[in-house]
């Protein structure tokens, strides 16, 4: 009888191997699936996978040292002597000839092209600077700080390089810029270290300059040391930019709703008030180079007659080099429109140059005033110098 021939089958798991290779005496002849090793397979995808993870680290560590790098280069200051060097020129010219300066919101500090058009505009008008808010009145910054309180309130707006190139915008036009610091009214740190605020009735409570409903604001110390740092370490760093004029605003105690409440921590006899301010602003020009020009700000009614309420005293004697009245909140009494004669112009300077005797005036006025008439009697009543305000940055 003729045996017959034994087929292997898929489930003869006693007789059969898994696995099988061509060249092994065992390999079956039939219809047997040959299997790999479950096994074999595992570590090469293992191995694929932490070369993989390898190669994904590196490329990260790659990625996270060129950014470093590039926020480094974009967040260091530029050289205070080469810069300064770069726009003396300029900053030459306002010293002799007066301020002419149109104002530049910083909102638009990124629109390169606003700004080219703008540096126009100021040639134009045969002006020679421009003003732009580096520290806004929220306490925001347009560029990137490092001061600890800066970081710690978000304040930065935008990076130093596109600070940068603004500023190369005008230097190339050959215009000054005018940096607008508000100094006290600071909304942002003061939200973000509440130990530097003005307090309400000697409380751990933020005194506001209005209630809740009509937008309040808190406002810095002018007593506390960390505060006067902070200012003078802002002005450091903006001139380290290149920027060698400064407009020094809301350089005053508070004023709004109950400044009777507000109190200041560190303050010992509020007959000093005065004297604190005018120390205060000669630490920010201690911190400026020898030539840089620093311009006092407040409205041309408190340029007129001493505002007690806020100043506590005359500020003459701050050590600037010019003043600047902000002619939109005038009092009628030294109201000034396109129809008048030099003559009301003429009153206003005449106080102002009174009240702060060698120290140069420059009236802030709204673009809605400009006429030739306008200047031509500034200019007679003996204003040599101008800012040119539009909110909106067009003229």
């Amino acid at each position: 009888m003729k045996r017959k021939k034994k087929v292997f089958s898929v489930n003869d798991k006693l007789r059969v191997r898994k696995s099988y290779y061509t060249f092994t005496k065992e390999y079956p002849q039939g219809f047997v699936r040959i299997q790999r090793s479950k096994r074999r397979i595992n570590k090469k995808q293992i191995r694929r996978g932490l070369l993989y993870a390898l190669c994904f680290v590196i490329l990260l560590c790659i990625s996270y040292f060129a950014v470093s790098l590039g926020l480094e280069i974009s967040y260091k200051p530029i050289d205070n002597t080469a810069q300064n060097e770069i726009h003396s020129s300029a900053y030459a010219v306002l010293s002799e000839q007066g301020v002419k300066a149109l104002y530049v919101p910083y909102t638009r500090l990124g629109d390169e092209n606003y700004l080219r058009n703008a540096a126009k505009q100021v040639q134009k008008k045969n002006g020679n600077s421009v003003v732009i808010d580096f520290k806004t009145k929220e306490g925001k910054l347009v560029y990137s700080s490092l001061q600890e309180n800066a970081v710690a309130g978000k304040c930065a707006l935008y990076d130093n390089d596109t600070v940068r190139r603004a500023l190369d915008i005008f230097d190339n036009a050959g215009l000054a810029v005018i940096a607008r610091i508000y100094c006290f009214e600071d909304s942002c740190v003061a939200m973000a270290n509440s130990s530097l605020a003005v307090k309400y009735m000697n409380t751990d409570v933020n005194w506001l300059d209005g209630s809740d409903e009509k937008g309040g604001k808190p406002w810095l110390n002018p007593y506390s040391k960390e505060v006067r740092n902070y200012l003078t370490g802002i002005v450091r760093e903006i001139s380290s930019f290149g920027v060698g004029a400064f407009m020094l605003e809301s350089m005053q105690f508070p004023d709004g709703e109950n400044t009777s409440g507000a109190t200041y921590q560190g303050e010992k006899d509020k007959a000093k008030r005065n004297a604190a301010l005018k120390n205060i602003t000669n630490q920010i020009k201690n911190a400026l180079p020898e030539n840089a020009l620093l311009i006092f700000s407040q409205s041309a009614s408190d340029c007129v007659s001493i505002n007690e309420a806020i100043y506590f005293g005359s500020m003459a004697e701050l050590p600037v080099y010019a003043v600047a009245a902000d002619t939109r909140e005038r009092p009628l009494s030294v109201a000034v429109d396109k129809k008048t004669d030099y003559v009301s112009i003429l009153s206003m300077y005449s106080a102002a140059a009174a009240q702060y005797p060698g120290k140069k005036i420059i009236p802030l006025v709204d673009v809605s005033e400009y006429s030739y008439s306008y200047f031509r009697s500034m200019k007679k009543s003996g204003f040599d110098s101008f800012i040119l305000y539009s909110e909106t940055g067009e003229y």
